[in-house]
């Protein structure tokens, strides 16, 4: 309790200042207008008690992972990369899964490729090759900038493109700076 304001009023305060977090209101209130002014404010969840702290957990990592995606969604989309083909769902979801679990990078033939073929119902040859067009794809269409920026000097458009490790790892790895 916080005095003469409620959590409510804080959300309110930092909405007015345009400060946008992430936030979860547990609550023994269940009342629609009060949940409909979290929601005004951007509450990401509205959390009634009692509750279990695995439940919370698991709210966490939904809102964590629903960012996470959004921001996969836009890096690739940056890159010039179309949703329409197979290999866009396959570098996200392998983006995702090397940002969860970084030592998979040493392990892209024999873990990540079989994952994303268990995933589509399909095979880790099909996966490899839908990355690699993918990849090349965007390496053709992308804006040069925005690569220069991403993979640093090495984007030269008169050598080859990244490999489809570096391309995730890189990827990964720049999501995992910039949430963290």
């Amino acid at each position: 309790v916080i005095p003469k304001r409620d959590g409510l009023s804080v959300l309110e305060e930092l909405k007015k200042e345009n400060i946008n977090i992430k936030s979860i209101i547990t609550t023994c209130i269940n009342s629609v207008d009060i949940i409909k002014k979290c929601m005004d404010v951007g509450v990401s969840y509205y959390m009634l008690k009692p509750y279990n702290l695995d439940s919370l957990a698991d709210i966490i990592k939904k809102i964590d992972n629903k960012d996470l995606q959004q921001a996969i969604t836009n890096l690739l989309h940056s890159l010039g990369m179309p949703s329409h083909i197979k290999g866009y769902s396959y570098i996200r979801d392998s983006i995702s899964l090397m940002y969860n679990k970084p030592s998979m990078l040493g392990a892209i033939t024999k873990e990540l490729y079989p994952e994303i073929a268990n995933m589509y119902d399909t095979t880790s040859s099909r996966v490899e090759r839908a990355i690699r067009h993918a990849i090349e794809v965007s390496w053709t269409r992308g804006d040069y900038e925005v690569m220069e920026e991403i993979f640093g000097h090495s984007v030269d458009y008169d050598r080859a493109k990244p490999t489809n490790s570096e391309f995730i790892a890189t990827l990964a790895d720049k999501l995992r700076l910039e949430i963290h």
